[in-house]
């Protein structure tokens, strides 16, 4: 018999953030994020990373749900191509800063 073990956790651990910064984010929208050339491929990449079901726990609430439904569909909208491409500045940029990272801890230790 095979037993299927999840890795997933069933609740997700998160923060909450002080009052006073959740208004001062509501000054930035998504449509700002999306638009700005250096947080697009972030933005598309939290987005993705966000709604994919391997990686999330069950939605606690209805409004979630919705949440990561609307998301979905914003994501869909976006060509597979676009998002290969961002997703690759991403990687980019990540590898990028761990050789940087890795070199600067090479040349300390010379």
């Amino acid at each position: 018999m095979l037993l299927y073990l999840s890795t997933q956790p069933t609740t997700m651990n998160t923060f909450e953030f002080p009052h006073s910064l959740l208004e001062r984010a509501k000054q930035i929208t998504l449509a700002d994020l999306l638009d700005a050339p250096f947080t697009q491929p972030w933005a598309v990449s939290m987005m993705c990373n966000a709604t994919n079901p391997s990686t999330c726990p069950p939605h606690e609430t209805t409004e979630e749900e919705m949440l990561d439904f609307k998301i979905s569909q914003l994501v869909r909208s976006i060509p597979a191509s676009e998002r290969n491409e961002l997703f690759k500045i991403c990687s980019d940029a990540i590898s990028a800063r761990r050789d940087e990272r890795d070199e600067n801890r090479t040349i300390k230790r010379k």
